[in-house]
């Protein structure tokens, strides 16, 4: 277009008109190409993928501009739960509607996933659950609507994350277990409760992924979010909410795309029966860092079955060896306990219980595994050597302790071996930091323990040799 003036009157003449451009990507096909001005270009994933975001139609607009949004597919078989963790503070009361509009328009615009909304400032509220809505508009109009209860100058945004990681993403609100779970991010003002270390933890399980928007943000919240991100190409930056639309395609192919990560649960060569044996406090991270677990060991009656103990004053059996054959049903039990602090913290009574009424055969366990006692407890006086000592002297029996803390280390390090053989404890200095050791608590959890002895010209024995000190 270009503008003459001809007689003193401004004279508009249109020039040829400007044909649009593409925007594909090597999971899209095109099945009508017409990129001339008002001509509607179609759209398809290839074989294998499915629409997860954007438009199969587009037309050519004056300008080049094509309508909707570049069409997103993913693998077909891909799961993604997604919860954006939104800042509704002081900071962005004034642009507070026009924000949660353009997210429910973004979230309103997936279909391969299944979403939540957590809002912050100094508190956090969770407002959607995953399995909420299944309808796009509804979850849109839903989000949109979401009020502003706070409005406080002050936000902490560890503590969404940690809302996010610890409650949210459950298998009562929607959790899909085999799904990975993408933690979006969109904050405007900078918190000293910086959200680094609680997203370390998050990425640990590689079914987690984080990504974050950061609006008109400072120097020092890019840092954060770069960190919270991991990456910066999963970091965004906008100036307004408006300007959210026109990052759209850019991040539904990162929120809405499964990550190229093949995740294999744990498998054993042998046959072990565990049980947790937890004490009842704390349990919001207990459980967080026990569901974490379940994520990674496949429950079978061939290879590895799970009972749970809770302890205090007494103690009482959650689930028994044989209640569950899947880690998913494993981890919905957990998830499910009510967390209620204790102020007594009777190892030995766990032991008992566990050894009782859980390592029987009519509860599930087989005489022919072996049997792992898991010990989760805190920096609190208890004397379960004796108990300990005992049932290692029995059977197959080996005893594992998680301590938190570093008081009355003794104790526990007696409870797993006698003789100062302290392998199977381990120690975290704080209950937050249990997703830490994750991993090493894996590792030791599913090494098989029985001893291999070969005789030459005889037969070959598999059995646990007691230790005397």
């Amino acid at each position: 277009m270009k503008i003459n003036v001809f007689h003193g009157r401004f004279v508009v003449s249109f020039g040829p008109d400007v044909a649009c451009k593409h925007v594909t990507n090597s999971y899209v096909s095109i099945t009508t190409d017409d990129t001339s001005c008002n001509g509607t270009s179609s759209y398809t994933c290839n074989s294998g993928y499915k629409k997860v975001a954007g438009n199969t139609q587009r037309t050519c607009g004056f300008g080049g501009i094509l309508s909707g949004y570049p069409l997103v597919c993913s693998v077909s078989t891909c799961k993604i739960d997604i919860v954006l963790i939104v800042e509704a503070s002081a900071y962005t009361s004034s642009i507070h509607s026009a924000l949660m509009a353009a997210i429910g328009d973004l979230a309103g615009s997936l279909q391969i996933s299944t979403t939540g909304v957590i809002t912050y400032d100094d508190i956090v509220d969770l407002n959607i659950d995953l399995n909420d809505y299944y309808s796009a508009s509804s979850l849109d109009s839903s989000i949109t609507s979401i009020p502003i209860s706070n409005a406080a100058s002050t936000v902490n945004l560890a503590e969404a994350l940690r809302v996010g990681f610890y409650d949210f993403f459950t298998l009562s609100k929607g959790n899909r277990f085999t799904a990975f779970r993408h933690f979006v991010v969109i904050a405007k003002t900078y918190s000293s409760q910086t959200g680094a270390t609680v997203a370390d933890q998050i990425r640990m399980n590689l079914r987690n992924q984080l990504f974050t928007v950061g609006i008109s943000p400072s120097a020092s919240l890019i840092t954060d979010l770069k960190a919270i991100a991991g990456d910066d190409s999963r970091h965004f930056e906008v100036s307004s909410p408006d300007d959210l639309y026109t990052k759209f395609n850019n991040i539904f192919q990162k929120i809405a795309v499964c990550p190229d990560i093949t995740i294999e649960p744990m498998t054993v060569e042998c046959e072990l029966d565990i049980v947790f044996i937890v004490e009842r406090y704390n349990l919001r991270y207990t459980k967080r860092f026990l569901a974490e677990l379940m994520d990674n060991i496949t429950i079978s009656s061939t290879g590895i079955k799970v009972g749970m103990v809770l302890f205090d004053s007494g103690a009482s059996t959650v689930f028994r060896l044989n209640s569950h054959t899947s880690s998913e049903s494993v981890r919905d039990d957990i998830e499910k306990i009510s967390e209620t602090n204790h102020t007594d913290h009777l190892v030995d009574k766990g032991l008992i219980e566990a050894r009782d009424n859980v390592f029987t055969a009519a509860r599930g366990d087989r005489t022919d595994a072996s049997n792992y006692y898991v010990i989760i407890v805190g920096p609190f006086e208890s004397y379960p050597e004796a108990v300990a000592k005992d049932i290692r002297s029995s059977g197959s029996n080996y005893i594992f302790s998680i301590h938190i803390g570093n008081q009355y280390q003794t104790e526990y390090q007696k409870a797993v071996d006698t003789c100062g053989d302290y392998t199977k404890y381990t120690n975290v200095d704080s209950y937050e930091n249990l997703i830490n050791i994750k991993n090493d608590i894996l590792q030791k959890i599913t090494s098989c323990e029985s001893v291999n002895i070969s005789i030459p010209g005889r037969f070959h024995s598999s059995f646990q040799i007691e230790k005397r000190c």
